[in-house]
């Protein structure tokens, strides 16, 4: 298990039953803050400032451990990896957050002399 310190922005979990099919579905995600990236190649170029919200999944049953959160926030958040089959057969990994705890703010070297 891995541990990443990520700014969130906030957080979603919804669960319900499909109107169409009637299958239940539940999902849990963080709204994390990157920086956005620029890309260029041949036929095209990307340019990109700033930042950018990004939809990071969390592990349904571990979704309450990311509710009172005072989002937007810096969380230290636990991350699982699960092998999953992919859409052409072949095997993936798939990252999905599992827990957090509120990141502590790192004292500036000129207040801990003090």
């Amino acid at each position: 298990m891995t541990t990443m310190r990520l700014h969130c922005r906030g957080f979603v979990h919804m669960k319900g039953k499909a109107k169409e099919t009637g299958k239940e579905y539940d999902f849990a995600q963080l709204m994390i803050e990157l920086d956005m990236s620029g890309n260029q190649n041949a036929n095209m170029q990307r340019l990109a400032f700033g930042k950018e919200a990004v939809a990071f999944d969390v592990e349904p049953s571990f979704a309450a451990k990311f509710y009172g959160f005072p989002y937007p926030c810096d969380l230290d958040v636990q991350i699982e990896e699960q092998m999953v089959k992919g859409r052409r057969g072949s095997l993936e990994t798939r990252k999905k957050a599992v827990n957090a705890t509120l990141a502590t703010p790192a004292v500036p070297a000129a207040a801990k002399a003090v």
